[in-house]
């Protein structure tokens, strides 16, 4: 069974702008017993390439673990991440940062949990 099917029910997409920092910025923080589906990192910018990272820290052993370190983003380019129904506990967090400021969206598109999410 692949992501597809997860996509197609109960599915949630949450957008993040980076805005002005060049600091890990928290995308989710997992509220229920949410499924991640993928995330999209965005390069908005028309000339800059950042640097990004895309992170996943559980709230269990508060260390950053990288999914993606240091990839350098081409202009008008996104990436995307499937997670694959990646299941987070409550309170852990998915966070992305940038090396140019105000160049990243990210989306990230979350399957509830039936019966257990919040």
């Amino acid at each position: 069974m692949g992501a597809g099917n997860f996509v197609a029910n109960n599915c949630r997409i949450i957008p993040t702008r980076l805005g002005t920092v060049t600091t890990p910025v928290i995308c989710l923080t997992a509220q229920g017993f949410s499924q991640i589906i993928g995330a999209r990192i965005v390069n908005t910018h028309a000339t800059n390439t950042p640097i990004v990272n895309l992170i996943y820290k559980p709230v269990a052993d508060g260390i950053n673990y990288f999914i993606q370190a240091n990839y350098t983003m081409p202009v008008a380019c996104s990436l995307w991440f499937p997670f694959d129904a990646f299941g987070v506990n409550i309170n852990d967090q998915i966070l992305v940062q940038q090396s140019i400021a105000s160049s990243v969206d990210t989306f990230l598109f979350v399957a509830e949990v039936p019966g257990r999410s919040q």
